[in-house]
């Protein structure tokens, strides 16, 4: 099971960066971003993204809406049609943060 926080800052060009850590961290780590598509000006939307966690990590990550009048984001990191990994987030000084769990709490 993994239980863990991130933030990510959006760029001028429509990516992200950021870091994050979770209950089998040691440390804090870098996970940065490329969305895929046309630029934009707004987390929404779907990225190829990348962290090292010992190992090289790539998969899809999903950013939309769950509830557009609190500003509450849902998030999913997967391979293919498979969900390893889903977040809630929300806004905070331009920067997008929350939790994150993998399928050992998977809760939709």
């Amino acid at each position: 099971m993994v239980l863990g926080s991130f933030y990510f800052q959006l760029t001028n060009n429509g990516n992200l960066l950021g870091e994050y850590m979770n209950n089998k961290s040691t440390r804090v780590t870098t996970e940065s971003a490329d969305f895929i598509g046309e630029f934009h000006d707004s987390f929404i939307g779907d990225y190829q993204t990348t962290w090292f966690d010992g190992t090289g990590q790539n998969m899809l990550l999903s950013i939309r809406l769950k509830n557009e009048n609190r500003n509450i984001f849902r998030l999913d990191w997967r391979i293919g049609n498979i969900i390893h990994f889903v977040g809630e987030g929300f806004l905070s000084n331009d920067q997008l943060i929350g939790t994150y769990w993998d399928n050992g709490l998977m809760v939709i």
